[in-house]
């Protein structure tokens, strides 16, 4: 199914990293000179901070509202808020504010960062241009935390996972649990996703578009192999149970518990899984193992849990606990 095509090619950019820029620069030749600007004068932009309290969707955020024409949407065209969309910056949280504020090509709805602090840049009832793919813009709220998929990031001050210090977990946790009831989101992976999981989509109307450039299941990591999806849904109430599962037969682990979904990779026969819950027709099992190669990623291991279908894998024992947990 061929996606409508978007207004320009920026509406199926997505990226709050300083890779980012450079991804602008060969993808959409007609806002080169904004990425160039923006990114020559990056220093100089972070000199303001501001922030207004009490003028947010959220309570507890601070209100930075965006002040670039377009790279949003107004409005949702009809569409209901049903997803979350989860992010790292890849870079201190204020690069990140200036990105969706001040580029006219790409937009989110909230930050929040090591300190725990939320700020937020877009009204929730907007679109934001943020996961590469039009309709799962219109379905969601993009948060990004302040922190990085790749551990390695030269950006990186902490090289290890010190940077998901508990104030961000909690206060991530409190945002996310508030727009679920606001909005009424099931409170499950299958509508609490990361970037990474968005499928990428083709039009006609744009040669370079598809999953190396659109979407992110191709072509991001964020929120990466680290991010401890388990942790974040026991904070929302949904607990894991843990349980062991064999693979019957040759099947892919998808990132949506949908058959059309992008595979991250492929569990063959005889594998052992850890599942930690469930959705539908699916197990959520945690992935341990490189994926299949990506159109633009190099060879590596960028989610934390995928989707297997249940009726290719038997339950061995439910254990209750993750294997090898105290």
């Amino acid at each position: 199914m061929r996606a409508e095509a978007p207004k320009s090619l920026a509406q199926g950019f997505t990226g709050t990293s300083l890779h980012g820029l450079h991804e602008l620069y060969m993808l959409n030749g007609s806002k080169r000179s904004n990425a160039i600007a923006v990114a020559l004068c990056l220093p100089l932009l972070l000199a303001g901070c501001g922030g207004k309290p009490g003028a947010a969707d959220y309570p507890s955020a601070k209100w930075f509202p965006r002040l670039a024409d377009g790279g949003m949407e107004k409005g949702r065209a009809g569409k209901k808020i049903d997803l979350v969309v989860l992010y790292t910056t890849e870079h201190p949280a204020d690069y990140a504010r200036k990105y969706w504020r001040e580029l006219d090509v790409l937009s989110g709805h909230y930050i929040v960062t090591g300190k725990g602090e939320v700020w937020q840049m877009l009204r929730d009832s907007d679109t934001g241009w943020h996961a590469g793919n039009r309709e799962f813009n219109r379905r969601s709220i993009a948060i990004a935390v302040e922190g990085y998929a790749d551990l390695q990031s030269p950006l990186n001050p902490t090289k290890d996972l010190s940077w998901q210090t508990p104030e961000e977990v909690e206060s991530l946790a409190r945002l996310i649990r508030w727009l679920c009831e606001r909005y009424g989101i099931p409170v499950d992976r299958a509508h609490i996703i990361g970037k990474n999981q968005v499928p990428g989509v083709r039009t006609e109307s744009f040669p370079r578009s598809g999953p190396q450039y659109w979407g992110g299941a191709g072509n991001k990591s964020s929120p990466g192999a680290s991010w401890d999806w388990g942790r974040l849904m026991e904070k929302l109430g949904r607990r894991p149970v843990w349980r062991s599962l064999s693979v019957l037969s040759n099947c892919p682990i998808t990132t949506l518990p949908e058959a059309a979904a992008p595979v991250i990779l492929l569990a063959s026969v005889g594998k052992e899984l850890q599942a930690y819950d469930s959705c539908g027709g699916y197990w959520l099992v945690l992935v341990t193992e490189p994926g299949v190669p990506q159109p633009n990623l190099p060879s590596g291991r960028y989610h934390w849990d995928g989707w297997i279908d249940k009726r290719c894998v038997t339950e061995l024992s439910t254990t209750g606990r993750r294997a090898g947990s105290q």
